[in-house]
């Protein structure tokens, strides 16, 4: 039988041959659930982002230029945002489990932990709001929106994964199941 790690190679290999020498990282899931639990936690995480991010969204429309007049497409708008929004924090999170090698790495709460995946955060958002207003046109900020030197993106939006980031993996270690085995460097 194949190893997961045997079977991710071959599906880089064969969707990108420029990939093939890519490391892969296995993360210890031994001695905890399966992978119904590694999706579970993945749909806890999008119970908790998704509705933090669309009300960030809907609240920082009034910033942006470009938005629809209608209040129910501008709704449709923040809804698309949120969604690509909670797309990276899935990445965020997937990030953070291969840098930690333990998909658990959010509980419990680190600073340290949380300060390393938020600069991913920060570091992701910026590259796809500068991308969206410079190179794409997609929307642009109200006269009244202060810029951030040398970025040239939006406060608000920098000020997203600040906030809503920590706030959601905090949320997801707090609905952690209680009494789950500790993970391998908590036993240590």
């Amino acid at each position: 039988m194949r190893t997961t790690k045997a079977l991710a190679a071959k599906l880089i290999q064969e969707a990108s041959p420029g990939l093939a020498g890519l490391q892969l990282y296995e993360i210890d899931v031994s001695e905890r659930p399966g992978a119904r639990t590694l999706v579970t936690t993945g749909v806890r995480l999008l119970v908790i982002a998704l509705p933090a991010y669309f009300a960030w969204e809907m609240l920082q429309a009034p910033a942006f230029t470009g938005m629809p007049s209608g209040w129910w497409a501008a709704t449709v708008v923040c809804a698309l945002a949120a969604a690509g929004d909670g797309v990276i924090v899935l990445a965020v999170f997937g990030i953070g489990a291969g840098l930690y090698r333990d998909w658990r790495w959010f509980a419990p709460s680190r600073p340290g932990r949380f300060a390393i995946v938020v600069l991913t955060g920060v570091i992701v958002h910026v590259a796809i709001e500068w991308v969206m207003v410079h190179r794409l046109g997609r929307w642009g900020y109200q006269p009244w929106h202060p810029i951030v030197p040398l970025l040239g993106i939006g406060v608000v939006p920098l000020l997203q994964p600040l906030g809503v980031l920590p706030l959601v993996f905090w949320a997801l270690a707090r609905t952690e199941p209680r009494g789950r085995a500790p993970a391998a460097h908590e036993r240590r």
